[in-house]
C-alpha cells in the first residue's frame, strides 16, 4: 500500500522543481552600441556611504556608455554625498519627504525627473554591476520595452546572511522567474534593485498613488506598467549584477518583514499554494529525519539536493545552507509571521522612517 504521507512529500518535491527549475537571465547583447542611446543611471541612496563605491566603480567600467550617473542623497546622515561626488556622480540633494510618499519612491522620482536621457536605469546603492550590465540591459530593453528588471545574484560574506536563503527562493518562485515555460506571474512583478524603463513612463507610474506610498514599490510599479498595457519582464542576475542584501542581522529581519506579507498578496493564488505546500514539505522532511530510518534520510537528502541546486543559481549559499534547509524554512516562517503582525499594526520601520501600510488611497 502506498504511504500517503510519502506520496504527498513526493508531489511537493516535484512542485519545488516546477517553481524553481532554471533561472531566466538577461540574454547576452549582440550589438550593445546599437541597442539604445546611452541611458541615465539613477541611484537612490540613504546612508549608503559604505556601499556606493562598489556600484559607482562598476558603472565607470561599463563596455557601453552611460549618459550620466545621478545619486539622489535621500537625507543621509553619513558621507553618502561626499562618496558619490568623489566617484564622479552627479549628486542630487533629496527634498523633504512629502505626505503620501515612501522614501525610496520619492528619491527615485526626483532622480528620474532630473535625468537627461530618454531611458533610465535605476539601481540600488548596494548592487555590484558587471562591466556588461548596461550593454546587455540596453539590448534587452530595445527588444522588449516597457519595464525590464533584474533580481541580483546574492553575494554573502558571513554565515548568518545565509538565513536569507528561503526569502530568495520564495521571491523567485512567486514570480515564476525560474519556472519552465511562460508565466503570467513574470508579467506582474519587478525587482527594485535593477530597473530599466523610459523616463516619461517612470515619471507617470512612480507618481501614481498606488506606487508612491507602497512599501513594495517595485511590485506596484509593475502593476502600473501592466495596467497601461506596457510589457513587464524580469530576470535573474546570474553573472550580470550582484548585491549583498543586508550587512546586519537586524536589517535582514527588518527588510524582509516589511516586504513579504505585501509580496504574498501579489502572488497568483495557485502559485502561492504551491509555495506553501513546498515549504510545508521542507519542514516535514526536517522533522521526519529526527526519527531516523532510511526512508526519512532519503527524503531529507532529496530536499537537501533540491535546495542546493536551486540556491546555487541565486547566490553563494553553499552546501551547508542546503543541508540546513529545515532551519532556514523555520526562519522564513517566523519572519513571515512577523510581517503579518506589521500589516495588522499598519506600519513598518525602515532606515529610520515609519512607513504606513494603511489609510492611503488605492
Amino acid at each position: 500500500m502506498i504511504d500517503v504521507r510519502l506520496l504527498a512529500l513526493g508531489i511537493a518535491w516535484l512542485l519545488g522543481w516546477y517553481l524553481c527549475w532554471r533561472l531566466h537571465t538577461v540574454p547576452y547583447a549582440r550589438e550593445p552600441q546599437a541597442a539604445m542611446r546611452p541611458p541615465s543611471v539613477v541611484i537612490p541612496a540613504r546612508d549608503e556611504a559604505e556601499t556606493l563605491a562598489t556600484v559607482l566603480t562598476g558603472l565607470a567600467s561599463q563596455t557601453a556608455p552611460v549618459a550620466e550617473v545621478i545619486v539622489v542623497d535621500d537625507r543621509s546622515q553619513d558621507t553618502t554625498a561626499a562618496v558619490a561626488t568623489a566617484r564622479g556622480a552627479r549628486v542630487l540633494a533629496g527634498q523633504a519627504l512629502p505626505a503620501g510618499w515612501t522614501g525610496k519612491s520619492w528619491a527615485l522620482f526626483q532622480g528620474v525627473q532630473a535625468a537627461r536621457a530618454e531611458v533610465v536605469v535605476c539601481l540600488d546603492a548596494d548592487v555590484d554591476p558587471s562591466s556588461h550590465l548596461i550593454a546587455r540591459l540596453g539590448r534587452c530593453f530595445a527588444d522588449r520595452g516597457g519595464l525590464v528588471s533584474v533580481q541580483p545574484y546574492h553575494e554573502m560574506r558571513r554565515a548568518w546572511e545565509r538565513a536569507a536563503a528561503f526569502f530568495n527562493l520564495v521571491a523567485v518562485m512567486g514570480v515564476g522567474l525560474a519556472s519552465p515555460g511562460p508565466s503570467r506571474a513574470r508579467e506582474r512583478a519587478a525587482f527594485g534593485p535593477c530597473l530599466v524603463a523610459r523616463r516619461d513612463a517612470l515619471l507617470t507610474h512612480v507618481a501614481h498613488r498606488s506606487v508612491r506610498h507602497s512599501v513594495v514599490e517595485d511590485v506596484a510599479l509593475a502593476r502600473r506598467f501592466g495596467a497601461a498595457d506596457e510589457p513587464v519582464t524580469c530576470f535573474g542576475g546570474g553573472d550580470l549584477v550582484a548585491f549583498r542584501m543586508y550587512d546586519r542581522p537586524g536589517r535582514l529581519v527588518e527588510g524582509f518583514a516589511k516586504n513579504f506579507a505585501a509580496g504574498a498578496a501579489a502572488t497568483p493564488r495557485l502559485r502561492l499554494l504551491a509555495i506553501v505546500a513546498w515549504i510545508g514539505a521542507c519542514l516535514v522532511a526536517g522533522v521526519g529525519v529526527l526519527g531516523g530510518g532510511p526512508v526519512a534520510l532519503l527524503v531529507y537528502a532529496a530536499f537537501a539536493v533540491q535546495c542546493f541546486v536551486m540556491l546555487r543559481q541565486l547566490g553563494n549559499f553553499g552546501i551547508v545552507a542546503a543541508l540546513l534547509f529545515p532551519v532556514l524554512a523555520v526562519v522564513f516562517v517566523a519572519v513571515f509571521l512577523a510581517s503579518l503582525v506589521l500589516v495588522v499594526r499598519g506600519e513598518v520601520r525602515w532606515k529610520g522612517r515609519t512607513i504606513r501600510l494603511r489609510g492611503a488611497d488605492e
